[in-house]
């Protein structure tokens, strides 16, 4: 977020009414407990609908230009690495190992590891770990 930033404001006080305002002031400190940062942001109130204590939701929209986004099912984490199944022709399918960005509505910004056009698995991808993790230790059992 940045200073000068809209943002939209709803409140179940009054649904679907939607109040546009702007980022005015960004704190400087950091909540050492919850990790968060305070923000100013003025809407007008010409009506005092808004009270001081009143509970909002608040959106802000960031243009994050043209990205690479997945769904968030079809990656696959292993605690230090995060991948999806890249699909080949002739049904084969290779693991990527992906940089994943921002968290967006259900969808994974891919920073790197995967370019535009590719073909992924996007649900069932657990069964095809599985299988290829149990082939891999078959292979392994065979000496």
């Amino acid at each position: 977020m940045k200073v000068g930033q809209t943002a939209d404001m709803e409140l179940s006080y009054y649904a679907g009414k939607t109040y546009t305002g702007k980022i005015t002031y960004i704190y400087p400190n950091v909540d050492p407990i919850s990790h968060t940062v305070k923000a100013r942001i003025e809407f007008a109130n010409p009506n005092f609908d808004l009270k001081p204590q009143m509970f909002a939701n608040v959106q802000l929209k960031i243009n994050y230009g043209k990205q690479i986004v997945v769904p968030q099912e079809a990656i696959m984490d292993s605690g230090d690495k995060q991948y999806v199944f890249v699909v080949h022709d002739g049904g084969v399918f290779e693991p990527r190992v992906i940089q994943m960005g921002a968290k967006l509505e259900g969808n994974v910004v891919v920073l790197s590891g995967l370019n535009t056009g590719e073909t992924i698995v996007t649900s069932g991808n657990f069964l095809i770990d599985s299988e290829s993790r149990l082939k891999s230790a078959m292979a392994g059992m065979q000496h």
